[in-house]
């Protein structure tokens, strides 16, 4: 399970959680763009 996932179940997938997952995706990508290669 993913952690939007959990945050939804959980009930806490609120706009401040929505804007912390997008901030961590993207500096996943500039750190790490090999793994999102497809």
């Amino acid at each position: 399970m993913d952690a939007r996932r959990i945050y939804i179940k959980d009930g806490l997938h609120t706009a401040e959680i929505r804007e912390g997952l997008r901030e961590v995706i993207k500096r996943n990508k500039e750190l790490y763009p090999h793994l999102f290669d497809k």
